[in-house]
């Protein structure tokens, strides 16, 4: 609706991961069509999204036992960006059927106002059974310590627990954190995941973070609940916070 001076702005699609902007963000993207840095202000940090999988898994009765690290999944086969007035984003399309029926990504800027989150949306299929599938981002910063809330009202810096994997994976209701503790000019830089749902993070090395969006586990510890075992397909949305 309007006049005939109107003109109707479409959005323009390429091949491949090209960097993306708004008035607040800059998102920066490698060869293989993974995001590897967001940029805000005069702030910087190299940050590297993947997901990966778990696949030597025990359920245990709210968290998972695990011994190894996730795998990564390979890096997407199909890559596109998309400009348009009221967001941009660039979506990757993941191909690896031992791990997953299908798996697909939108990293999003909206372009409205002083917009300063990053939307990633994953829409995840099937998972072959006694998998886990996470979204790990890899950071710069250093000497960092993972916050995260247990009720949503609340944030708990969390200590190290040399148990292991499982021993760090803590509940996130609304969102974690990796801070830097130590800084320069106190230009102590943060980067955090905003949940849309209840979910377990954990930070295993220095500057990661990551995130158990959906399990398929068959076994328990016969401590507690029988494992989360879910075989529909799933759509998680999180926003990155810099």
């Amino acid at each position: 609706v309007g006049g005939s001076n109107d003109t109707i702005v479409h959005p323009s699609v390429q091949e491949g991961a090209h960097s993306i902007s708004n008035l607040v963000l800059s998102l920066e993207f490698n060869s293989s069509g993974l995001l590897s840095g967001i940029v805000q202000g005069g702030a910087r940090a190299n940050v590297t999204q993947e997901l990966a999988a778990y696949r030597n898994a025990v359920g245990g009765a709210y968290l998972l036992i695990e011994t190894s690290p996730a795998s990564a999944l390979p890096v997407p086969v199909q890559v596109m960006t998309v400009n348009g007035p009221v967001m941009s984003e660039v979506i990757q399309r993941f191909d690896c059927p031992t791990i997953v029926s299908f798996a697909s990504q939108r990293i999003s800027l909206m372009h409205a106002g002083d917009q300063d989150t990053v939307r990633v949306t994953h829409d995840i299929g099937t998972l072959q059974p006694y998998t886990e599938l996470i979204t790990r981002f890899r950071t710069d910063l250093k000497a960092t310590a993972l916050e995260s809330d247990s009720t949503g009202l609340e944030s708990h810096r969390r200590e190290w627990d040399p148990r292991g994997i499982g021993a760090n994976y803590h509940a996130v209701v609304q969102q974690a954190s990796v801070i830097e503790t130590q800084s320069v000019n106190d230009d102590a830089r943060q980067l955090a995941v905003l949940t849309t749902h209840t979910m377990g993070a954990a930070s295993l090395t220095e500057g990661e973070l990551e995130l158990m969006m959906i399990r398929r586990l068959n076994t328990t510890d016969n401590q507690g609940p029988a494992p989360l075992s879910e075989v529909e397909p799933i759509n998680v949305t999180i926003a990155l916070l810099f």
